[in-house]
């Protein structure tokens, strides 16, 4: 069994490959992170890094920029983790919820399983409880929460066909 990991960042996902490694699955642990603030108990050669990717979420993140350009560089991650895994052998594909549409279906064309990994509540719960927030706070993002929401359910329908 050969799994490979992608996150853009790190999240809680490096726990995760730490467990496949202890297991004899993790094949790659693909990552925005460097290499040397992953645990040291997932060896060096199984982690790709596209240090890019995290040089560019913490500009816009610390320079306030457009959140649009953040979702740009979850595209520009995801399309290169795809490229990336059309090398690649797996039997199981762990993609993080937003970054990984396109490489959800090359996993799928190699005959991987697909998993989508949120790390945070179902996503009609989480659409639910924005909408209710903005709605509270009277702004005008019940747009944004349904473009979020047919987003995020898309990519949960490609994982499960």
């Amino acid at each position: 069994m050969r799994v490979i990991i992608s996150v853009g960042g790190k999240w809680h996902m490096d726990k995760l490959a730490v467990q496949c490694e202890r297991y004899g699955l993790l094949e790659k642990f693909i990552t925005s992170y460097p290499k040397f603030s992953i645990d040291k108990q997932v060896p060096r050669e199984k982690i790709k890094t596209f240090l890019w990717h995290q040089i560019g979420a913490q500009l816009v993140r610390r320079l306030s920029l457009n959140e649009d350009i953040g979702e740009k560089l979850k595209i520009l991650f995801d399309k290169k983790v795809s490229k990336y895994l059309n090398g690649e052998n797996m039997d199981i594909f762990v993609g993080f919820s937003g970054f990984c549409c396109g490489s959800i279906e090359v996993a799928k064309s190699k005959n991987a399983i697909a998993i989508i990994d949120r790390g945070s509540s179902h996503i009609s719960l989480h659409c639910r409880l924005l909408e209710e927030e903005y709605n509270a706070q009277q702004g005008d993002h019940v747009k944004d929460v349904e473009r979020l929401f047919a987003a995020l359910q898309f990519i949960a329908q490609e994982a499960n066909e």
